[in-house]
């Protein structure tokens, strides 16, 4: 059995795979180790995976494919974790981004966008990440994403630059005033998660200043990351995926077109792609 993770920063989905066919999805918080420690994702594992996976004990190699594993530190929390629960699994963690370059191209060519709670990027080819702008994450970077989105709304919110409607409409839905939004945002944990659940507000309310505000952000994401890849030639297809990218593809797509890239696919999600990816490989041993 092959158990596979895809886990952003928000959520975390599992798939037991018997290498041929899909037999359980299950959903869980993200465990980005960043935010989570060992000890977190090993409760996580306890409490919310092993009293409803089938077969649990049947599993031989896991593939945890998550944001926040792009050095050998954060990767070793959360192998630590999962070593707690699955003692005798070979365990590989990789990061989020490879998900999303295995996912989209298999081993083909591509830049490769991650636009979710936070973003990341990466140029491809021949099944390897070649060329990496760095992802500085929620307070240095994170362009396009919706901890960016939701930070450029509570910006327009704090400094009463809404149009009167809407700002009746996010008091209204949200109940927060500036003071509660400052505190969330420096003093309570996971900031990222609290900032990036207002992007719904922006497609519940089409405006267009908000409008706006989404294309200047994919615009910053797009002139500060995939811009300044150099070791493909700029008619390589552009895959992005995550859940910003997807609920905003249209006014993605025009700002791709803006930049003079080669649209390949939007997604929602990594995970089938990579069910897809690791149900070849399982195949062809």
């Amino acid at each position: 059995m092959i158990l596979l993770i895809e886990s952003g920063s928000s959520k975390a989905d599992w798939c037991l795979l018997d290498g041929k066919n899909v037999i359980q999805k299950i959903q869980t918080i993200g465990l980005n180790p960043y935010f989570v420690d060992a000890e977190r994702i090993s409760d996580t594992i306890a409490n919310e995976i092993l009293p409803v996976l089938n077969a649990s004990s049947s599993v031989e190699d896991i593939y945890f494919y998550g944001a926040g594993c792009s050095n050998e530190k954060m990767c070793g929390i959360v192998e630590a974790g999962l070593r707690n629960q699955f003692s005798t699994a070979r365990i590989y963690v990789l990061s989020d981004m490879l998900a999303a370059a295995r996912s989209l191209c298999g081993d083909g060519p591509g830049f490769v966008a991650i636009l979710g709670t936070g973003s990341n990027s990466c140029a491809y080819k021949d099944g390897l990440i070649i060329e990496q702008v760095p992802s500085l994450g929620f307070i240095l970077g994170d362009e396009g994403s919706g901890s960016d989105l939701g930070k450029r709304l509570l910006q327009a919110y704090c400094y009463n630059e809404m149009k009167p409607e809407l700002l009746i409409a996010f008091e209204k839905k949200f109940k927060v005033n500036r003071e509660f939004i400052i505190e969330s945002v420096y003093k309570k944990p996971l900031p990222n998660r609290f900032v990036a659940s207002f992007v719904p507000f922006l497609l519940e309310n089409p405006d267009e200043n908000f409008t706006s505000m989404i294309a200047e952000s994919f615009d910053s994401f797009l002139t500060r990351h995939i811009r300044k890849y150099k070791l493909l030639p700029i008619q390589t297809p552009l895959y992005v995926t995550g859940s910003v990218a997807w609920v905003f593809k249209e006014i993605l797509t025009e700002e791709i077109k803006k930049h003079g890239f080669v649209l390949g696919e939007i997604s929602q999600s990594p995970l089938d792609g990579l069910v897809k990816y690791h149900t070849m490989k399982y195949r062809a041993k």
